[in-house]
């Protein structure tokens, strides 16, 4: 039974859900419930389908909302819906109209998107009734803090370890073997940035100035390579900015890691999709 108490808007369609508030007392299993009608004749039908994922992937599972707002200083959506697991959504039951549309993880459970909670915001309005048979992209990322982009410094190259020897021959045999690693672009597309990382640690960005570039002094390990669309020109990836209004630049993983052995040089063809 749910009581209401404000007064309802004549000619409407409402959505009320459960995010997860009710459980099967048998399975134990609860999701988000939906249930609509209308204070009018007929029910409001528009459909959205989105996806979102977030550009650096988070260790743990992550609920992603998506929310529907009036205006773009509004704080309470008029529609949400959740992503699945796999980062769909359809939304259903909307009224046509203008929209801003915001994407986002409610870290502190509050219903609303914080300004340091990770987010994607499509900044201009969309027309509903437009876009309905369209697949909206969201792509999220955390806030820097104060809008300050963090500045990556430019890796120096590794140095090989080595004890102290007895003898020249003690020492030539303690320098690790180097490596390269030559990635080959079948387009040159402008602002590009290759990073290639061991773990969760950068070991070199270079900047892609031609379809084919050499990274040296690498040493031996699995890889994992990123390429970043370095919009601005300012070499390092930026998440978004609230401030000016500007969605995070866009990521591309290379799908493998990459296993580099001593003394070898790793050729990759490397594909930006469009």
């Amino acid at each position: 039974r749910i009581i209401f108490l404000d007064t309802l808007q004549a000619q409407t369609t409402y959505t009320l859900m459960s995010n997860g508030g009710i459980k099967d007392l048998t399975e134990g299993n609860d999701s988000l419930m939906t249930w609509t009608f209308s204070t009018g004749p007929t029910l409001d039908s528009l459909v959205l389908n989105a996806r979102a994922k977030e550009w650096i992937p988070n260790n743990k599972p992550s609920t992603i909302y998506l929310g529907l707002y009036q205006t773009d200083t509004s704080r309470s959506a008029r529609y949400i819906g959740r992503f699945d697991p796999q980062g769909a959504l359809q939304l259903k039951g909307l009224k046509d109209g203008t929209y801003y549309l915001k994407a986002y993880i409610d870290e502190n459970q509050d219903g609303l998107c914080a300004p340091t909670e990770s987010q994607d915001i499509l900044f201009e309005p969309i027309v509903l009734q437009q876009i309905q048979a369209d697949t909206l992209s969201f792509y999220l990322s955390k806030p820097q803090k104060n809008q300050d982009t963090i500045k990556i410094e430019e890796p120096k190259p590794l140095t090989p370890i080595q004890a102290k020897p007895n003898n020249v021959q003690d020492s030539l045999a303690l320098v690790r073997p180097l490596s390269a690693l030559v990635l080959q672009f079948d387009t040159l597309l402008p602002h590009l940035l290759a990073e290639i990382y061991i773990g969760e640690v950068l070991q070199q960005s270079i900047k892609v100035d031609k379809q084919t570039i050499q990274i040296d002094s690498l040493q031996a390990g699995m890889y994992t390579l990123r390429i970043v669309s370095d919009q601005n020109g300012n070499s390092t990836w930026d998440a978004i900015d609230l401030v000016h209004k500007v969605r995070a630049e866009p990521i591309y993983y290379y799908p493998e890691k990459i296993k580099i052995r001593p003394n070898w040089e790793v050729s990759l063809p490397v594909n930006i999709p469009p």
